[in-house]
């Protein structure tokens, strides 16, 4: 007597989304990507930073992406040397730090950074959101709130940018990895739930669909490895390598974790 034919339908893959590359910075090489703007922004006084980091030295004072206009004007996120996440405002000489009580100290784990910069918003702390891995960061050592109406340095008409380094003293250059890079200017609306997802208790990446970039927004996925700068975002907004090969190009990412 036969069998009957049973249907056995494929597992679904933990990961629907999935990040081929990844870019590794070593700060023995000095590695950076940058790019200095010439148009204006779509709105200095909102952006979106989202990217993944995975960490190789700890207990050193590292930076993940800065801007820089001048010594009075600039704008820094880094790890500190304690292991704390820093995100450091300079407008017209007016120093405003943010500083995470969590500390970063797993080199094995894939972060994923989101913040919101708002400093059109009227109350002081909601101008700086920051979520780690799909949670919302509330415990701070320090917490400096950013002035109302200021300027984001980090994408400032005429100033640079940079993943990957401190571009104000070229200096305190990132030793990790990075993934998925995006910046938004000019807007607030896009939610850390366009970039993520928990899945089993696990904050996964996903696809964000489209965005509005805005005119110095960018998307960096590192899929080009004779140009990591190369922006995706439809805005053309290639950044420029600096200590970078194209064997840093590779497979260890927030979906393949080595």
């Amino acid at each position: 007597m036969p069998f009957p034919h049973r249907f056995i339908a494929p597992s679904e893959p933990f990961y629907p989304y999935t990040i081929p590359y990844s870019c590794r910075f070593n700060d023995d090489d000095s590695a950076y990507t940058s790019i200095t703007w010439s148009d204006a922004t779509t709105d200095i006084k909102k952006c979106v930073v989202s990217f993944w980091v995975k960490r190789c030295n700890l207990g050193i004072d590292t930076f993940l992406l800065s801007g820089y206009g001048n010594a009075n004007n600039n704008m820094k996120i880094n790890f500190d040397s304690s292991d704390q996440l820093r995100t450091r405002y300079e407008d017209g000489g007016v120093v405003d730090t943010t500083t995470t009580t969590m500390l970063f100290r797993d080199p094995t784990s894939w972060y994923h950074i989101f913040i919101k910069f708002d400093t059109a918003d009227a109350t002081g702390v909601d101008r700086y959101k920051l979520w780690v891995s799909g949670t919302q960061i509330t415990a701070w050592s320090v917490q400096q709130n950013i002035p109302q109406n200021s300027n984001l340095n980090l994408i400032n008409n005429s100033y640079e940018t940079a993943w990957g380094e401190n571009i104000e003293l070229t200096d305190k250059y990132l030793d990790g990895y990075l993934a998925e890079c995006y910046i938004i200017d000019g807007s607030v609306a896009n939610v850390v739930t366009d970039f993520g997802e928990f899945k089993n208790n696990i904050w996964i990446p996903k696809s964000p669909g489209t965005l509005t970039y805005g005119n110095h927004g960018s998307y960096h996925p590192f899929s080009n490895a004779s140009d990591f700068g190369e922006d995706f975002s439809g805005n053309n907004n290639d950044y420029t390598d600096s200590g970078l090969a194209t064997n840093d190009q590779v497979l260890d990412t927030p979906t393949d974790n080595y």
